[in-house]
């Protein structure tokens, strides 16, 4: 399973500490980072709208994203960072005027959003990239989700579903975990974008077969902050996480025969 960091808004618009949570999401092992492209601009409207519940409570809409924009001048940066430490690299992109910025940087994998899912102009200018797909649906109807799907496989080869509870932080008794399995009707390969706290969600995922992990990585404080893992907390989930993986294993029969029950003289008796 690819173990994918998200930096979400946890780099706090600042260089140093972007590149501190990617090394951070190295030492801890994560496969791959993954960034989040926007204006706000792009994201609401400015005017006025309140956040009534959340961790975002009562913040300004359009500030919020104003706060939480990843200055687009870090992404190649990192991007060549991620090339150079050997991980891989995704960038979220939430309108079709950014994919063409992402496409000048050299983007190799995009990823959209639940809550952009819906918006299939922007799914069909993804795809039309030809790039590696990775498509959250959390907030949609199957109907939606085929629609989206239908689009995406035009032109997209590689195309993974993230099923996603999007509540911050998520209840792991309410993942509905099992959504996982019923994406595979789709004839792609599915994974997690988990909001949760602590590492239950993340293990049924790996044990019903999910491709994709993504969680978000925080250093100190942030946006994220209700949500995300420190790095020890992330090194703890990729630890359990690899450990179930091993334990999975492979499909096989036998075993020692050691003390096995076979006949010796017209008797069934164990044997060493």
């Amino acid at each position: 399973m690819e173990i994918v960091a998200e930096l979400g808004a946890s780099h706090n618009q600042d260089y140093e500490t972007a590149l501190a949570l990617v090394f951070a999401a190295q030492e801890a092992g994560a496969d791959t980072i993954k960034v989040q492209m926007f204006t706000a601009d792009q994201m609401a409207l400015n005017d006025g709208s309140i956040i009534t519940e959340g961790p975002w409570a009562e913040y300004d809409l359009y500030h919020l994203y104003e706060k939480a924009a990843m200055p687009l001048e870090f992404v190649p940066k990192l991007k060549k960072l991620c090339e150079q430490v050997k991980m891989g690299f995704i960038a979220s992109v939430y309108h079709p005027d950014m994919v063409k910025v992402a496409e000048e940087i050299g983007i190799e994998r995009y990823k959209i959003a639940s809550f952009e899912l819906p918006w299939l102009g922007l799914v069909k200018t993804v795809a039309a990239t030809k790039k590696p797909m990775i498509m959250s649906v959390g907030m949609a109807e199957h109907k939606e989700i085929s629609a989206a799907v239908q689009i995406a496989k035009k032109h997209c080869k590689d195309l993974t579903l993230l099923w996603c509870v999007n509540d911050y932080p998520a209840d792991p008794e309410k993942m509905d975990l099992k959504t996982l399995t019923k994406l595979r009707k789709f004839h792609c390969k599915s994974g997690l974008s988990d909001h949760s706290t602590g590492y239950i969600a993340p293990v049924v995922a790996m044990v019903l077969g999910a491709t994709m992990l993504e969680k978000h990585i925080k250093i100190d404080g942030g946006l994220d902050e209700s949500f995300a893992l420190t790095s020890v907390e992330f090194k703890a989930m990729v630890d359990i996480v690899r450990a179930t993986e091993n334990s999975i294993g492979s499909t096989r029969y036998g075993g020692k025969k050691k003390f096995r029950r076979k006949e010796v003289e017209g008797k069934w008796v164990r044997t060493c």
